[in-house]
């Protein structure tokens, strides 16, 4: 049985929808159910849930599904959410839902998870109104819409679902939905930032509102009477800040309140004012008055950043590489960036492009031995083309090397087992049809049996973008391989991150962070004996460093993984 403490089993209760209330329909009293006694607490609910009390077969179905005081079983929690589903209770109504998106069940069912994720939404539940915009967003048991999800998410987030938010301010940050809007972006986001309930929808809007450029913005002025003109200068090193204030209608200025303080303006018409601001994120309120009681209220949002924070990452330079003999070789590079029914990746065109000179001066794979798709040539059907027909002709058997670069959207299996490769054309809700799996990508070059494989996947897979987008309403965490799945001996892989990880992407150099680092550590900065060589063990433990390092820099947590054989020499030195 599971054992949770009372901390733990508050969080359940919030994420089932089960509070004291709802509890107390199956028993006298809670102390059975938060000491643990799951037995004594499932004894007084199953006769009530018996009975068709709503709340006790929403409790039992979690029980059920938990595996607490009974048998874990994914049915029998089914029988029970239904019963509490088909009396209109909306968290039993998102259980089932969840329950249906999870594939817990034997098969993943959309439409029908779709069906009671609408019913938990239209009565109110704002989860299930954050998911089912989600679901429309992304096409998944329903016609695909923008603006149905955008109805949605707004919906969740005027009543503060904190991930709804960020979606929200995604959406007006991006024009999916609503007309591009960044001061409504920036509002919405920066919401999600100041919350304090769910952390993941915190950092998720802190990534966005610096990845779509919205910090520093000011808010909107609201029934402002009295023209005036507020400039706000860069934040010094020391964390000053100067206002220069004028009065456009050059009457003087009888009031002045900077964040509630109010400041002696001696009905001047022009005034500079310095203030400290911490580092972070800091909101500016400027209120003002004129003689004629012209009235001017603004908020401004000011960003400070630590002195060594804003690194810019130096230009990647192929020229630096070494020209490598060139080998029995061969390169498919790929760069799937413009979605037709996804987000977009950002910067994997320009990942793949950039890869090219790694490639042929790196790699030594000459040019007309190099199959490079980006934009709509990253197709489904144009790279089993290229796997089937180009790659085919090209490998001579046991003797020639393949390449493969991936940079784009990754998504697991819903059973966590295998990962997908996404082409630009794919469809979530077919992602057997219409994505490429690893396993079946790594099985057809195998069939040409080249002398070696290596792969490196600029992707991931769990559930979210780079950006950190939702890609579909629940995550799904992956492993890289298990031992059951280890890959052929003559392939290497190398993954961008850990399976359940964000893989992310550093605007100042336009590139993915595993795809900058391998560059630069196939231009020499791997070499970490100075043989001129470079092994995929070296390769990736400068990459793994680094990787990690940036990510931190930017408050995630991204780690690189390779499998396979490390000691495959991947540059060859003059």
């Amino acid at each position: 049985m599971i054992k949770l403490n009372s901390t733990s089993l508050s969080f359940l209760m919030v994420l089932w929808g089960i509070n004291n209330s709802a509890l107390a329909g199956y028993m006298e009293s809670k102390q059975a159910f938060l000491q643990h006694d799951y037995p004594k607490a499932y004894q007084q609910c199953i006769d009530s849930a018996t009975r068709g009390n709503r709340d006790c077969q929403n409790a039992i179905g979690f029980l059920y599904r938990q595996g607490l005081a009974v048998e874990k079983n994914s049915q029998e929690a089914e029988k029970w959410f239904l019963l509490a589903a088909q009396q209109n209770l909306a968290s039993a109504q998102y259980n089932l839902a969840v329950l249906f998106g999870s594939g817990e069940l034997g098969k993943t069912d959309l439409q029908t998870q779709a069906l009671w994720m609408t019913k938990a939404a239209v009565a109110g539940l704002p989860k299930a109104q954050n998911i089912l915009g989600t679901l429309y967003s992304q096409g998944m048991g329903v016609i695909q819409s923008d603006q149905e999800a955008t109805q949605w998410w707004k919906k969740a987030a005027e009543q503060n679902e904190p991930m709804a938010e960020n979606n929200l301010g995604w959406a007006y940050a991006t024009g999916r939905g609503v007309a591009m809007d960044p001061l409504q972006a920036q509002y919405w986001l920066q919401r999600a930032v100041d919350q304090q309930q769910n952390s993941e929808a915190k950092r998720l809007a802190q990534n966005n509102l610096v990845n779509l450029g919205l910090l520093p913005s000011a808010l909107p002025p609201v029934n402002n009477t009295l023209p005036l003109q507020v400039n706000i200068s860069q934040v010094d090193p020391l964390g000053n800040v100067a206002l220069t204030i004028s009065a456009i209608n050059q009457l003087p200025i009888s009031l002045l309140r900077i964040n509630g303080q109010e400041i002696n303006t001696q009905n001047q018409v022009n005034l500079s004012i310095t203030r400290y601001v911490p580092v972070g994120d800091s909101y500016v309120d400027v209120y003002a008055q004129d003689s004629e009681q012209h009235h001017f209220t603004k908020q401004y949002l000011v960003h400070r950043t630590v002195s060594n924070a804003g690194v810019e990452l130096p230009a990647l330079n192929p020229q630096q590489v070494p020209l490598a003999k060139r080998q029995d070789a061969v390169a498919i590079i790929i760069g799937a960036q413009q979605y037709t029914q996804l987000p977009q990746s950002e910067f994997s065109d320009n990942d793949a492009r950039s890869f090219y000179d790694y490639a042929v001066r790196g790699l030594g794979v000459a040019p007309e031995k190099i199959k490079l798709l980006t934009g709509g040539e990253a197709s489904r059907s144009n790279i089993l083309l290229t796997l089937k027909n180009w790659l085919a002709a090209e490998v001579n058997h046991g003797s020639t090397k393949v390449y493969v670069y991936y940079s784009g959207h990754g998504l697991a299996s819903f059973d966590g087992k295998k990962r997908y490769l996404l082409p630009v054309d794919t469809n979530v809700s077919l992602l057997e049809d219409t994505a490429i799996s690893q396993n079946q990508l790594i099985n057809i070059i195998e069939s040409y049996q080249p002398s070696s494989l290596t792969l490196f996947l600029d992707s991931c897979y769990s559930g979210r973008t780079k950006t950190g987008n939702t890609l579909l309403s629940a995550m799904r965490p992956i492993m890289v391989y298990s031992d059951l799945e280890a890959p052929p001996k003559d392939v290497t892989i190398f993954s961008s991150s850990k399976g359940d990880q964000l893989s992310g992407v550093s605007v100042s150099a336009q590139h993915g962070i595993f795809s900058y680092y391998l560059m630069r550590g196939m231009q020499g900065d791997a070499d970490i004996n100075h043989d001129h060589n470079i092994t995929a063990e070296e390769l990736y433990q400068y990459v793994e460093q680094h990787v990690s390092k940036e990510s931190i820099r930017q408050g995630l947590e991204q780690t690189p993984v390779v499998i396979g054989n490390i000691n495959e020499v991947i540059i060859y030195g003059q």
